[in-house]
């Protein structure tokens, strides 16, 4: 028994939103109250012989609600045409259009009127009744309340076209899957009936076969409905007591008949009942069987119109509606006949409550959370609703679980880290660990570049070796190998070959040398930018002999420039770069060998770190930054996790001290724990301008056949480019570390999201390198 106990999490709630939570809290100590014998919340999968039906959300669930290492079974589809019953004739098609085109002439006004409702451009209630009642029952086929209801954003959803799958286990299948992934204690029929906050934690009050037991922990999530949530929470915050106030449910009834070689006169996967008791009528069938399964349900007003019949009576008019629709019952055996009255069926999405979302609500009061679908913003209803909204809250509570531990965990990063990047030091002094030139095809990728990753690497060490003695010592042994490394006072980015401002200030992160920062000024170009590296016509040391394939590398860089600015202003030099040239090259701000776009956003946080005069270049950059991050804490699109990282770190540089960097930082440590060893990204990359003689066209033919999106046309030209990989993981560990050990505020101050610049929307390094690195480079 879990009397007197203490726990890290108490999730009260064993729905989908619940199991969620404790799934993405699995390495905590975690206990689940439910007050049912089951787990599962409106997910309810019945059986009958080998066949399963369900009675709360009957559509399948998406695999994007699934733990990611589920792999459901194959899901049968009801490929049959949907319906509309009206006025005593089933007239059905392919759509929903095309059903209604049935019935209202698709030429006239009345039909325009009808898509100007759906499309959120007229109000439903402005409709002719029959038109309006039309519309609702489509409406309604995954929403419980009536359409004028909701937000006007949701009316489209009155012209989606569902197609019904079921799977073999039914929607319990996802349930079962969550149970068996989650490290979590559950008690079933554990009522909860109070939440108070003592000295000792959060005390839950609860009953179990007429027993009252409290149990403690230092957070709680609340993964119940909104009326049940109020009812436990005594003590909150008003704008979250407001929220919750808000909050209706439609209810709904559902009516399952089970027949055996029932005949239909018509066939269909659903059909709408505006003019019958009902609302929708779903058939499920299943492959090789002679069973049928009918879905009965009764939404909002019909439900509520049910709500005094017995069941037998209210079992016995269903049949006799369905008769009208075209279903023979009587000439069928039927196998099994059970209703299901829901009270909170679904969330209906009014203005009241969403109109403008504010992410404080999550938090109830310090250390009470809330999770469920009503809460998750961007559609609150549904089964992948509840999963997010689950993931969401999971990461607010790792956070603040994180802030309120006496050894936190991310602003000391566990020791998993410090021993994979001590690995990596001992293993770096002892031979050169370079990342991988990825040329384009036909040539063969070649290791390169051993001297750039060291300079993360020690960045990272030197963040945490206050913390951790025994990386003291390697932290001294990397710093006189570069020592011996340099080329006069600069680095290249491999031994031997030709020194860089770029590489040099990318290895000066971890290291305090204010004579290789006063030697950055040989690549200056006279104005605000800096070289990325010097060029000559002829061979002569430490500069890079000029060939028109590299032409355009040959001119000031802005990431570089953004660097060099850093270094000299945290070394107490006068910045060589004005605050106007970084505010000018700001739309555009990109690197020439910079690979993710926000390797280029931290050199530029880093820029303007330590100027006051730079607020209003630092908050700007802060909301784009922040306007990209995803709804799971990650950022980006590719190598999600070096952006996410960088991202934190630029953040960070910015001042920022929010739950946007908790979100990703939880992400990050989630990933490494489901992943251990990531892919290797690719930070870096280089382009070599093809040539524009028209008879090397067929030879730049064959190049882009070879290499794809790796043969980028930038303006007027084209560019083969190569990627450089961290095979060995050194910068990604090193800044991950670094990531996880920013500060943040548990306490969630996020509001919404503008809208995210394409920059970070790119699906590949080749797309970003094309659109956003080179073309402020190519004139």
């Amino acid at each position: 028994m879990v009397s007197g106990i203490t726990f890290e999490t108490i999730i009260i709630g064993a729905g989908l939103a619940g199991l969620s939570a404790a799934y993405h809290l699995r390495d905590r100590n975690t206990l689940i109250l439910e007050q049912e014998a089951i787990p599962g919340g409106r997910i309810r999968t019945q059986k009958f012989g080998a066949h399963c039906y369900d009675v709360g959300a009957v559509l399948s669930y998406d695999l994007e609600c699934a733990p990611r290492d589920f792999s459901p079974p194959l899901a049968f589809e009801e490929l049959a045409p949907i319906g509309v019953f009206w006025d005593g004739a089933l007239y059905r098609g392919e759509s929903v259009a095309e059903c209604l085109s049935a019935i209202v002439p698709p030429e006239s006004a009345a039909f325009a009127n009808m898509l100007a409702a759906g499309n959120g451009k007229l109000s439903p209630a402005r409709l002719p009744q029959q038109h309006r009642d039309l519309l609702n029952a489509f409406f309604q086929v995954i929403h419980p309340g009536d359409i004028e209801e909701y937000l006007p954003a949701f009316h489209s959803h009155a012209f989606l076209r569902y197609h019904p799958q079921h799977y073999p286990d039914g929607n319990y299948g996802l349930i079962d899957a969550y149970c068996q992934r989650i490290q979590a204690h559950v008690e079933y029929e554990a009522a909860v009936e109070s939440i108070t906050s003592t000295e000792r934690g959060m005390c839950v009050l609860f009953t179990q076969q007429g027993t009252r037991h409290e149990t403690y922990a230092r957070a709680v999530i609340v993964a119940t409905p909104a009326p049940v949530a109020l009812a436990l929470l005594s003590d909150m915050r008003e704008p979250c007591r407001q929220f919750l106030h808000s909050i209706r449910y439609g209810r709904f009834t559902v009516v399952a008949l089970g027949y055996k070689d029932i005949i239909c006169d018509q066939e269909f996967s659903y059909v709408v009942t505006p003019e019958l008791p009902m609302t929708t009528i779903y058939k499920m069938t299943f492959p090789g069987s002679r069973i049928t399964v009918l879905l009965v349900y009764y939404c909002n007003r019909a439900s509520q119109e049910t709500r005094q019949l017995p069941d037998d009576e209210l079992i016995t008019r269903t049949k006799c509606a369905m008769e009208r629709v075209g279903l023979n019952i009587a000439g069928a055996e039927q196998l099994f006949a059970e209703t299901h009255r829901w009270e909170c069926g679904g969330t209906i999405i009014t203005p009241e409550s969403y109109a403008t979302w504010n992410a404080d609500v999550l938090c109830a009061a310090p250390g009470i959370y809330l999770a469920g679908d009503y809460l998750y913003r961007e559609f609150p209803y549904g089964m992948d609703a509840a999963v997010k909204s689950g993931q969401e809250t999971a990461q607010h509570v790792r956070r603040f679980l994180q802030d309120t531990s006496r050894s936190t965990e991310l602003s000391s990063p566990p020791k998993q880290y410090f021993q994979r990047l001590l690995t990596l030091a001992q293993k770096a002094c002892q031979q050169p660990i370079p990342m991988m030139c990825i040329p384009p095809a036909p040539q063969k990728p070649f290791p390169y570049g051993d001297l750039v990753p060291l300079g993360f690497l020690l960045y990272a060490l030197r963040q945490i070796v206050e913390q951790n003695g025994e990386l003291a010592a390697v932290l001294s042994s990397l710093e006189e190998l570069l020592t011996t490394r340099k080329q006069g006072d600069l680095w290249a980015f491999h031994t031997g070959h030709v020194i860089t401002a770029t590489d040099s200030s990318l290895i000066l992160l971890g290291l305090n040398d204010m004579k290789a920062v006063e030697a950055l000024e040989r690549f200056h170009d006279g104005q605000n930018g800096y070289y990325p590296q010097l060029w000559s016509q002829e061979q002569r040391p430490d500069f890079m002999l000029f060939t028109p394939n590299v032409r355009h590398w040959c001119q000031a860089d802005y990431a570089t420039t953004c660097l060099v600015r850093w270094h000299r202003m945290r070394h107490g030099l006068p910045p060589s770069t004005s605050l106007t040239y970084l505010a000018d090259g700001f739309e555009q701000r990109s690197g020439l060998y910079f690979a993710n776009p926000y390797l280029a956003d931290w050199a530029l946080a880093l820029a303007l770190c330590h100027d006051d005069q730079a607020d209003e270049l630092r908050n700007k950059l802060m909301q784009e930054i922040c306007a990209s991050q995803q709804n799971d804490g990650a950022f980006g699109e590719f190598d999600q996790m070096l952006s996410t990282a960088l991202a934190i770190l630029t953040l960070a540089a910015l001042g920022a001290n929010s739950d946007r960097i908790a979100q990703a930082q939880c992400w990050i440590a989630d990933e490494l724990d489901r992943h251990p060893t990531p892919d290797a990204p690719i930070p870096f990359y280089s382009s070599d301008l093809l040539e524009d003689d028209p008879s090397s066209f067929h030879a730049l033919l064959h190049l882009k056949a070879l290499n794809g999106e790796r043969v980028a046309a930038v303006g007027k030209t084209y560019h083969a480019i190569s990627y450089y990989e961290d095979k060995s993981l050194m910068i990604l560990s090193a800044l991950t570390t670094s990531a996880l050990g920013v500060a943040a505020n548990a306490f969630p101050k996020t509001t919404a999201r503008a809208a995210c610049h394409p920059r970070y929307q790119c699906k590949t390094h080749a797309e970003y390198i094309a659109r956003f690195a080179l073309p402020p480079y190519i004139r």
